[in-house]
């Protein structure tokens, strides 16, 4: 029996207020579970054995109060794992594993029919596919208190007459639907909150006014297919991964959603966003208050937006370029813009008097070479966006990017006080792969003087030794005797850098979770450090 409980963070609600908790001890067992090569075969076995008596004990809360009186549950999480199926065995022992998926859907099947004899307001089932057959899920067993509904990798046997009047929040993500969404939706009248993924079968899927929805997210990535909204409660409405042939269609009448606050469009690499499409959407949805479009931009290389929006988000797939952006946009709060790093706009005109949170992301393409006119193109962008309460700069730095011959700081010779004032600048994804990686902080730090500087890494999570790097680096003007460069490369911005606090440390030290602020000192017993945030006091020049 494969069956997981990864983690049960909401608790399991008694009457009248008792409440369980979930044991730490499940990631553990879950590595064993998933790697049968990792272990022998009666190891895994007894794991599972003793996994499933301890999932049982922990549901024995459902069994305690007997059918005169049943329990809240707010929330019941199930991870699930079906074994792994070697395809390339013969067809026999398929039989045999096809026996074996029945054996743990039924084990699925009990553990959920113990809660559906309760009141579970929110369910969450996860099931990580390793057999040729799919979990299916039958929402009748529940009682009429379900409110969410999250499913993820299986099958949805919708039920031919039974309504799910309670139903507020249904989300899917790869989910067989069988070729009935909108039976779906017919069953759940007072649903609020649309959110459909990568799911299959999904031929046409129209939503009405007689619905309560409020909120609608429509991915394409694994099949597209049709879709009409009409629905005038309707509030924000994301679509993911469109077809071009599709994106045409919210242009044509497909949406009809008058009180449309928020609008977001993901689409291919292959589809375009041209000037007329910004223009029609705006002028389609009167009371937009958001867009955010994600995609490549015609070759016009001038981006225009005029309207009412008090928030523009716009990213720029691949080498896209725009030469010049147009915002006449007099309400505008919030603006992000996101491209690759060789391609900053050269010109950028903003007419907005009430901005307060400007972003900027940047991400290096593989190749890239920075030199002294990309360090002095960035610092004349940015400072278009002065003064705003809040002006961010974010970038992605590329394993194999370098810099041009020649001293970066021949571009940061400015006083201070004509930079613009960043108030945070953070670098993702994979520094340490980088071997320029502290030349690049340095540059961008003489370029902007950013409040704080914050280094994440989402893969691998560790950037232990790049932290450490950094943190010398900026503490070297405590200790004149150290070299930590090969060069004096830090001399120029240690003649603009007072001081340095460690604002806050996230990481692992002696196997648990590590979380500090306000530091003087960076600790050097950690295991792994996942976000470092750095707070900066410049000295002020005339």
């Amino acid at each position: 029996m494969s069956v997981v409980s990864k983690t049960w963070k909401s608790v399991l609600n008694s009457v009248p207020d008792s409440h369980f908790d979930v044991d730490t001890e499940i990631p553990s067992v879950l590595c064993c579970l998933m790697d049968p090569y990792g272990c022998k075969r009666k190891k895994a076995k007894g794991l599972r054995n003793h996994l499933t008596t301890w999932v049982d004990k922990s549901m024995g809360v459902c069994h305690e109060h007997g059918n005169h009186k049943k329990c809240i549950i707010e929330c019941f999480r199930l991870r699930a794992i079906l074994s792994r199926f070697h395809r390339y065995k013969q067809a026999a022992q398929q039989t045999v594993h096809g026996n074996k998926e029945q054996e743990q859907e039924q084990v699925f099947d009990d553990r959920i029919e113990l809660i559906a004899k309760n009141y579970v307001k929110k369910l969450d089932l996860n099931y990580k596919i390793y057999s040729l057959s799919w979990y299916h899920f039958h929402p009748t067993t529940l009682d009429g208190a379900l409110v969410v509904l999250n499913l993820c990798n299986c099958g949805l046997e919708i039920p031919a007459s039974k309504r799910l009047s309670c139903f507020q929040v249904l989300r899917l993500s790869n989910v067989d639907l069988n070729g009935l969404a909108g039976h779906l939706l017919s069953i759940c009248p007072s649903l609020e909150t649309l959110d459909i993924k990568s799911c299959k079968n999904i031929k046409h899927l129209q939503i009405s006014s007689n619905f309560k929805l409020k909120n609608v997210v429509l991915g394409f990535q694994t099949e597209a297919y049709t879709y009409y909204i009409d629905a005038t409660t309707l509030q924000t409405l994301h679509l993911y991964e469109i077809p071009q042939f599709l994106e045409m269609s919210i242009l044509n009448g497909a949406v009809s959603c008058s009180n449309l606050k928020e609008l977001s469009l993901c689409s291919t690499y292959h589809t375009f966003i041209t000037n007329k499409i910004i223009e029609t959407l705006i002028s389609k949805f009167p009371y937009l208050e958001e867009l955010t479009f994600s995609a490549s931009f015609d070759s016009a290389k001038i981006l225009k937006v005029s309207s009412h929006l008090r928030k523009l988000s716009i990213t720029l797939h691949g080498n896209n370029c725009v030469k010049e952006v147009n915002i006449n946009t007099p309400n505008l709060l919030v603006y992000l813009y996101s491209c690759t790093a060789n391609n900053i706009p050269s010109t950028i005109s903003l007419n907005s008097t009430q901005l307060r949170v400007a972003n900027l992301e940047l991400n290096f393409s593989c190749g890239m070479l920075l030199g002294r006119s990309w360090f002095l193109k960035l610092r004349e962008y940015l400072g278009n966006f002065t003064p705003v309460e809040e002006l961010n700069l974010g970038v992605k730095p590329h394993s194999e990017m370098g810099f041009l011959p020649g001293d970066i700081r021949e571009a940061q010779t400015v006083p201070s006080s004509s930079l613009a004032k960043i108030t945070h600048l953070r670098v993702v994804d994979n520094p340490s792969v980088m071997v320029d990686f502290i030349a690049l902080v340095e540059g961008l730090l003489l370029c902007c003087h950013p409040l704080t500087l914050s280094v994440t890494a989402s893969y691998p999570p560790n950037i232990n030794y790049m932290v450490k790097v950094i943190y010398k680096h900026l503490m070297s003007k405590e200790d004149q005797n150290a070299n930590y460069l090969s060069d004096n490369h830090n001399d120029c911005l240690q003649q603009r850098l007072k001081s340095v606090t460690i604002k806050r440390l996230i990481g692992t030290k002696n196997g648990q979770k590590f979380y500090a602020e306000d530091l003087t000192v960076l600790p050097t017993d950690l295991e792994e450090v996942k976000v470092a945030t750095f707070e900066l006091n410049w000295l002020l020049e005339n």
